[in-house]
């Protein structure tokens, strides 16, 4: 079973920074609608200096934040 989101480091820590991080790139890097969601890339994977390495941080909408993840998951990690 995966762990609560505040476990895996969505608390409010991260709803604070995510705030901040969004009003600050409002727009979604792929295609420039508004912003929703923030994706690590590359996935940090629980290493938690990774997740909050704002280097890997980028706006994106909700449609291609899910268009990305699910491309990430079907092509597995780079080799």
């Amino acid at each position: 079973m995966r762990p609560h989101s505040a476990a895996r480091g969505y608390g409010g820590r991260w709803r604070s920074a995510r705030t901040a991080f969004l009003a600050s790139h409002p727009e979604c890097v792929d295609c420039g609608a508004a912003a929703t969601d923030i994706d690590h890339d590359p996935p940090h994977g629980g290493d938690y200096a990774r997740f909050w390495d704002r280097l890997t941080w980028f706006s994106r909408c909700h449609s291609c934040h899910s268009r990305q993840t699910a491309t990430r998951d079907r092509l597995g990690p780079p080799r």
